[in-house]
């Protein structure tokens, strides 16, 4: 029997390698200019190049670019929260970036 805890330890220990591989690479300045259409994109590359490695059989690959995916959608987040924040909901900003619902 597979130790379900060992492996989601695993993932989340690899999302978070991954994730701070993209924090030396980009500064928080630089995750600050994207907004959620872009953050969006991102993922987008990532699960459409798993996609491709599973039609190919890459399991390595297909592992990859899903873990990539995650810690993008980490990025998002952190990046979300940092705005959250310094702004307001009603600030123009936030409604420019996010739309006009908070919730």
């Amino acid at each position: 029997m597979t130790d379900q805890n060992a492996i989601y330890q695993q993932l989340v220990d690899d999302v978070l390698a991954e994730r701070q591989k993209q924090r030396d690479r980009f500064t928080t300045e630089h995750d600050g200019r994207h907004d959620a259409l872009q953050w969006a994109g991102l993922q987008a590359q990532y699960i459409g190049r798993a996609v491709d490695a599973g039609e190919d059989s890459d399991s390595t690959r297909y592992r990859d670019s899903l873990v990539k995916a995650a810690a993008v959608a980490l990025a998002a987040l952190e990046s979300f929260d940092v705005v959250m924040a310094e702004i307001s909901p009603t600030d123009a900003a936030y409604v420019e970036r996010y739309g006009n619902d908070p919730e």
